[in-house]
């Protein structure tokens, strides 16, 4: 899902996805050196999230392992969209 944005007179708001578990970084720096098909799944899936905000003309400008969460079924997402801009 992505965020969205509401605008009041005095305020913009961002709401997003409440996604719980821990970013790619610590989750990297626990882990350690990953297997083949770990980091193959993990790139899959990052390849995947990118292609699909290029199909919808959106550039994302902060792409670094801290703004993907890997959510509780070992999922990736992308957060901190706020960064991210429409073409």
């Amino acid at each position: 899902m992505l965020g969205r944005k509401l605008q009041s007179s005095n305020y913009l708001y961002y709401i997003s996805e409440n996604v719980k578990g821990v970013d790619l970084y610590e989750c990297l720096k626990n882990i350690g050196l990953l297997s083949t098909e770990d980091s193959q799944f993990y790139t899959a899936t990052i390849i995947i999230i990118l292609e699909y905000f290029h199909e919808k003309g959106i550039i994302c400008r902060d792409i670094k392992p801290e703004n993907f969460m890997v959510d509780s079924q070992g999922y990736l997402k992308l957060v901190n969209l706020p960064a991210a801009k429409r073409l």
